[in-house]
Order: structure tokens, then sequence, then C-alpha cells
């Protein structure tokens, strides 16, 4: 293991198919279940008039929304397909403190003979370059100066299996007593700043500079035979631990969570040896693309807004709330009930043209003090089976025959989501799945990959005065 070596130098889904029967639907197609809504007269004029008696449109289905703990997210590479990695901490103002830490692997470009570092190599430097991916979630640009954050990386002492499923909760073994990098080292988390090295500028990057008995250790293994190979080199080194859950100092509305482009990060050994002339002007690379990674996350709910710390703690199947919150980095997603829904039908068989569930983003929550703490770019919908577990839902599949059918986008003019459910729908009315309801929540990759969150309104509007109430819009057809 490196961390001997170091310490001898220092001393020394469900699956639903797509065989559902939805109706389609004409020219102008809003209208009322037994309802209600002017709105859904658009459009009849031009229905043959015996048609306009079996068409309908509802949009009073009762909704009941309360905030849960999502549960674990799967992290690791088989999912994380886009080649991002957060790392970073901040105080959300309304969410709380979120950490975003990454386990890596790092990979040889190719195999290393006995001399590929010449005689005698002295390591100078050794720094972990992490290219920026030009996104982030906190505190903005300019408002003030940002706060420093401290990196720590350590190395892992278990290997990283391909055969292993890793989650935002998994923790591996790692020496947490001993930094690589240097003593005391903080950064500034600002992005857009290019980086000169040896006269070339270089695209925005974090770097971290690591001790160089580190550097030494794995310059004096060429003449081992355990950096042959790649997979000597895995063996030797597991992989690190980045984390910055040491960062301090941070008040509400402060600190950073960055995305950085791992295909294009790398750890660089600077050294010379008895033929070189200058010292570090020889460089080798090990790099953080295409190996085995996964994110781990972790949150402190102390400073978290008392609406959500109530509504998680509310364990009654009654609770509805007017407004419901939404987070990635396996955060916190939101419960939506139909109890209702069954009898809206009265008895009379229906086939639902459109089911479209309408959810509106508080615009107050997005700004905080000129900070960006953006919305999802895109919302999911999970049916609940009986144990309370998610499954995917049949509208899911749409896109692949009908483009643009489920499209859960955010709409940042109007701050809404529209989320198109018919078949769930149709499902249920026709008993082909419990009335179990359904989970709101940031869709899997980008909840691994993103920090966005949103405040949404739910389903109750007790004073009458909420304009930002979940609704159901249902256009159907009465079946005779």
């Amino acid at each position: 293991m490196i961390k001997h070596i170091i310490r001898i130098h220092k001393t020394l889904l469900h699956n639903f198919g797509a065989k559902f029967f939805l109706v389609p639907i004409s020219i102008g197609f809003v209208m009322s279940f037994s309802s209600c809504d002017k709105s859904g007269t658009v459009g009849l004029n031009v229905q043959p008039p015996n048609d306009l008696l079996n068409i309908g449109f509802d949009n009073s289905t009762i909704l009941v929304t309360k905030t849960v703990r999502e549960t674990h997210l799967r992290t690791d590479q088989g999912l994380i397909t886009s080649g991002l990695g957060l790392i970073g901490k901040y105080i959300d103002p309304i969410f709380g403190e979120t950490e975003a830490s990454m386990y890596t692997q790092l990979r040889q470009a190719n195999n290393l003979g006995f001399t590929a570092f010449g005689n005698n190599p002295v390591c100078d430097s050794v720094v972990l370059s992490l290219a920026y991916a030009n996104a982030y979630y906190g505190e903005a640009v300019g408002r003030k100066p940002l706060k420093p954050q401290k990196i720590n990386v350590y190395e892992i002492t278990e290997d990283l299996s391909s055969s292993v499923v890793y989650y935002s909760d998994t923790l591996r073994p790692a020496y947490s007593t001993h930094d690589l990098v240097m003593a005391n080292h903080t950064f500034i988390p600002e992005i857009s700043n290019y980086v000169t090295i040896g006269g070339v500028n270089l695209k925005p990057q974090l770097r971290l500079p690591f001790e160089t008995i580190f550097g030494q250790t794995l310059l004096n293994n060429q003449s081992t035979g355990n950096i042959a190979t790649n997979a000597s080199f895995q063996s030797l080194f597991k992989g690190m631990y980045i984390t910055a859950k040491n960062t301090t100092g941070l008040n509400k509305g402060e600190g950073r969570i960055l995305s950085y482009d791992l295909e294009n990060s790398k750890l660089q050994i600077y050294f010379h040896n008895d033929t070189s002339h200058h010292n570090g002007n020889m460089e080798y690379d090990f790099y953080l693309s295409t190996v085995k990674r996964f994110a781990h996350f972790e949150r402190d709910t102390v400073l978290r807004d008392p609406n959500i710390i109530a509504q998680v703690a509310d364990t009654s199947r009654a609770g509805n709330y007017e407004k419901t919150y939404i987070q990635s980095l396996a955060g916190l997603k939101t419960k939506i009930t139909m109890p209702d829904l069954l009898n809206r039908a009265n008895g009379v068989p229906i086939s639902i043209n459109q089911a479209e569930l309408v959810v509106k983003v508080d615009p107050a929550s997005i700004d905080y003090n000129q900070d960006s703490f953006d919305p999802p770019v895109v919302l999911i919908l999970f049916g609940i089976d009986d144990s309370g577990n998610s499954y995917l839902i049949p509208d899911l599949y749409e896109p692949t025959s009908s483009p643009g059918y489920y499209n859960a986008n955010y709409e940042p003019l109007t701050h809404t989501y529209h989320l198109k459910i018919s078949r769930y729908i149709q499902q249920v009315l026709d008993k082909k799945v419990k009335n179990n309801g359904l989970y709101l929540s940031v869709s899997h990759i980008r909840a691994a990959t993103s920090a966005n969150r949103a405040v949404i309104g739910g389903g109750a509007n007790t004073t009458g005065m909420n304009n930002l109430q979940m609704k159901l819009n249902i256009t159907y057809t009465k079946l005779h």
C-alpha cells in the first residue's frame, strides 16, 4: 500500500409494456369531466355535435402532497454517463447544508517499463488537475468575495469493483488521517479563470498540490513491476476519496458545489532524472477518465427551512401542504396521492385522452440575494407499489414512439413543468395498477450530476390564495 510506504518515508422497473389503449384526440380538446372550466370549451365547435356528449375535461381531482426523503441514489459509473462529478459544499438558504464528494480510480495511459522514468527519477511536484465543467451551484459571483473551500484527498484502501453497484450513501475505507493535498491548502471556487502553466494558457481548472513523497513513491515503483500495467497500478493505488466536508466558515447562502469534467481531469507528476537538464521538465499523467467512480453526498438539516423539517417528520397519510420540495443529490422528493381519482368517472367507463400534471415553481425560491439556486432541468414521476418502492410508469416509454409526449422540462418563462401521465391514469381507472400515488423527483442521472432543487406548489389550497397549486388536467371520452 502506498500509505505504508509514505509512512516509512515520513517517519523515516417494475417494467410496463406499451400495450395500453389510448384514444387519440382531435383538434382543441380542452373540456370537462363534470365540470366547470370555461377553457375546457375551446375548440368544441369543430367537433360533431353527437361527439360532444362523450368528451369531458376535469381539473378538480384532489391532490394530496407532502415532502419525503429521497432514498439512496445510484451514483457509480454505470449510471453517470456524462463524465461529470460534483465536489464542494454550500448552505442553501432553504434546503440547508449539502456536501458532494467523489471516489475515483486513476488510470495509466499505457504500460510502463522498468526504466520508463529514466535513471534515478526525482519527483519535483504533483498536481491533481480537475477541469471545471462550467457549472456551479450556490454563491454567485460579484455579490461579495467568495468564501474559500478546502478539499482533502485520501487514498482509499479497498478496490472499486466493476461488478459492485455504488450509491450516494456508500462509504469506502480510506486513510482519512493522511491528506495527500499539501497542508492548509484552500482555494476560491471561481470557475472562469484560465490557468497559465509553463507559459501556456489552459482551460479553467482546480489544481490541488499533492505532497511530493506521494509522487516519489510512484516513481520508485517503476523497478518493482507494480506499475507495469494499469491493473497492477490500480492494485497498488486503489483510488482517491476527494471531499470538501472539512470546509468551514460558511453561513446561510454561502459556498459552492462545483461540477468537474472528469474525462479531462488528471494527476500530473513532474520530475527530473540523471539525464534531464532542469527540474520538473518531465511529466507523466494518470487519468480520471474511463475508470470506476461514484459520488457520495451528505447533508446537515440544522439550517433547513422548518417547513421541510415538519413535512419530512409528518408520517400522516392525510397530510397535505401548499408547498413541497424537490432536491437533487439524494435529497428530497414530493409524494402525490389522488384519493378520489377512482370516483371521478361516477361509474361511467371512460378513456383518457390526456392527463397532464401541472407543477409550478415558486419564483421567490430561485434567487437568494442574487445567488442562483435553479430548479432541475427535468422532473420525473414514478409510480409507488404496495411496499412504497418506485416503479416506472408506462408514460415514460412514450418518447421512442411519440417524441415529445413525456416532456417534463422546466419552462423558465412560466416557472412550470407539464408532465403527461395519461397511460398511468388509465391504468389506475382500469384497476390494472393500484392507486398508491406517485413520487415526483429529479431524474436519477441528473440527480447524481447536478445540485438543483425546487420549491413547488402542492395540492392543498386551504386559504384559496395558492396561485402555485398543483393541478391534474384530464381530458377524457365517455365509453358507451
